[in-house]
């Protein structure tokens, strides 16, 4: 089978699933992006495990679920149970795991070990409670706000694709992303900003609010990609899991969607 159609077969099983799982529940929602943040986290450790050699089973373990608990703590949170004392408390023990596991692991390399749990809490885990709290788990669940951002994201990838196979020749960043082009890059932008557009006028939603929001896809998706492109840089590992064939990891799929989603959140709190 050619490589483009393990990547179409791929897009076509995942596509659905993502927004199926969205657009059902408030329940379905919270599982699809605790199964993507166990395997982006996963996904990160692997990654420095790579480079600096592999780890122990219990070690991964460790390295993928500590950082988790904050997202299931959050969560819980929002959805009525426990309170604010029982997060902190939490994600304070959850801190303290990875510390003390980078700390007395027998290879005596504490980056190692620390890198890739503590990328995955602010790289990932924050980002998902601020998507959580934006579609309003634990109150009155509106899932067109992250399926919105989603198209966004996709939006954002296949304008700057096609402006950038089509019309690039002056390089973006190429010692991080030697495809990435400016021509690309605008490309991108445009297209999300009038998704957005067309996305508010559909819904009813604000069409400032969510222009802005394109403009963001368009800027902090390809910040997002590039970030986890110098990562992956620099572990030396050409994608980030193998989850997906043809497309590579979840971190691979999802990397300028978890920068979107605190500029999205900061936009609604100053508008």
């Amino acid at each position: 089978m050619s490589k483009l159609k393990t990547r179409a077969l791929s897009a076509l099983l995942f596509v659905p699933i993502v927004l199926g799982a969205i657009y059902f529940s408030a329940y379905s929602f919270q599982l699809l992006w605790l199964f993507v943040a166990t395997v982006c986290a996963f996904e990160l450790s692997n990654m420095f495990d790579f480079k600096f050699g592999a780890s122990t089973k219990g070690s991964i373990v460790i390295k993928t679920l500590a950082p988790l608990l904050s997202l299931v703590v959050g969560l819980m949170l929002f959805n009525g149970i426990g309170n604010e004392s029982l997060y902190a408390i939490l994600l304070l023990s959850s801190m303290l795991i990875i510390f003390i596991h980078a700390t007395f692991a027998k290879d005596k390399m504490p980056l190692k070990h620390l890198a890739g749990p503590l990328i995955a809490i602010f790289y990932v885990m924050i980002p998902l409670l601020l998507l959580a709290q934006m579609s309003g788990i634990g109150e009155q669940y509106d899932p067109s706000l992250p399926l919105g951002l989603i198209f966004l994201i996709w939006a954002s990838d296949t304008g700057a694709y096609f402006a950038g196979s089509r019309l690039g020749k002056n390089k973006l960043a190429p010692a991080v992303s030697p495809n990435k082009t400016w021509e690309g890059f605008f490309g991108g932008l445009l297209l999300s900003a009038l998704v957005g557009y067309i996305y508010s006028s559909l819904t009813e939603k604000d069409s400032v609010e969510w222009i802005l929001f394109g403009l963001s896809a368009g800027v902090f998706g390809t910040l997002g990609d590039l970030f986890e492109s110098s990562l992956k840089r620099y572990t030396g590992i050409k994608d980030s899991g193998n989850i997906m064939p043809g497309h590579g990891g979840l971190l691979d799929r999802f990397d300028g969607f978890f920068f979107l989603i605190p500029v999205c959140w900061l936009i609604q709190q100053i508008l």
